[in-house]
C-alpha cells in the first residue's frame, strides 16, 4: 500500500517536473526493465524529489547554481571517481568480499565466505568506528554498501577489513 503512493507521488512530480518527456523516459525504461522504470518513478521522483524542506524552484536553483561552478564540481567528480577505484580494489583484495564495480558514489560488495559472514565483517569494521550500510532485503543479506569517502576514509577501512 505505501509503495503505492510513493508511486504515485512519483508520477505526480514526474508529470510536475518533465511533462510528457518525463513520461516517454519511463516508458522507454519500461520497454528495457520494468522493474527500473518503476524503481525510478517510486524513489526518484516519489522519495528524492518529494522530499520536504526544498521547493522545486529552490531545487532548480542549486541546480544551476552547480552548473555555474562546473571546474569546482567536477574536480571533484574526478576525486570521487579516483577514489572509488581505489577504494574498490581495496574491496576486491579482501578474500572474503566480492566487490561490483560501480559508477555511483558507492561500493557494493557481497561477503562470499560463509566462515567469515557478514556480522563478524560488521562488528569488526565497527569497532574501529565504521559504519557501513547493511540490508534486510532476501537478495541483499549479504552485502554491504560502502560510500566512497576521503582517502583516510579507504585507509582506515583497509586497516579495519584486514582485521576481519
Amino acid at each position: 500500500m505505501a509503495d503505492d503512493a510513493r508511486y504515485q507521488r512519483g508520477r505526480a512530480k514526474l508529470k510536475q517536473m518533465l511533462g510528457e518527456r518525463g513520461e516517454q523516459a519511463v516508458e522507454n525504461i519500461a520497454r528495457i526493465s520494468p522493474d527500473m522504470a518503476h524503481y525510478v518513478v517510486e524513489f526518484i521522483f516519489g522519495d528524492i524529489h518529494c522530499r520536504s524542506g526544498l521547493d522545486l524552484k529552490t531545487r532548480e536553483i542549486a541546480a544551476v547554481a552547480t552548473l555555474n561552478n562546473l571546474d569546482y564540481v567536477m574536480g571533484n567528480v574526478r576525486k570521487i571517481i579516483e577514489e572509488r577505484a581505489r577504494l574498490f580494489k581495496v574491496l576486491a583484495g579482501q578474500p572474503y568480499l566480492e566487490a561490483i564495480p560501480s559508477q555511483g558514489n558507492f561500493i557494493l560488495a557481497r561477503v562470499s565466505d560463509e566462515e567469515v559472514g557478514l556480522q563478524r565483517v560488521r562488528t569488526t569494521v565497527e569497532s574501529d568506528g565504521i559504519l557501513l550500510r547493511y540490508f534486510h532485503h532476501p537478495y541483499l543479506y549479504n552485502f554491504v554498501r560502502v560510500t566512497v569517502g576521503l582517502p583516510e576514509h579507504t585507509d582506515k577501512l583497509a586497516c579495519a577489513l584486514s582485521k576481519v
